[in-house]
């Protein structure tokens, strides 16, 4: 994975694309910055709506913080996108985290 850096200076090329925010946004979770990690993932769907993978990732951020209900909320969001897409993969995978986060409330 690219540094921090490396992924900033593509952002700073092209802020537009979703692409260079959800990798910064795997980045700032790899390094345990979870809000600074959310805000990324948030921002990549503001350039792409479809992209089930984000929602996926800000459920686990907020589950590893211990807010469940937000990771819940964020895990139903992505699946609902995931289903709209016509996704199979994204659906199977964001259903069973949204699964297992029902399961230990």
């Amino acid at each position: 994975m690219p540094s921090e850096s490396a992924i900033r200076t593509l952002i700073d090329a092209d802020p537009s694309d979703p692409f260079g925010w959800y990798a910064l946004g795997i980045e700032l979770r790899r390094l345990a910055r979870f809000p600074e990690a959310r805000e990324a993932f948030h921002t990549s769907l503001q350039h792409d709506e479809n992209q089930p993978y984000a929602w996926f990732q800000i459920a686990q951020i907020f589950a590893e913080e211990g807010q469940r209900p937000e990771a819940i909320a964020a895990a139903r969001d992505g699946l609902h996108r995931a289903n709209t897409m016509g996704d199979p993969k994204a659906s199977g995978e964001l259903g069973g985290l949204l699964e297992q986060l029902e399961s230990e409330l």
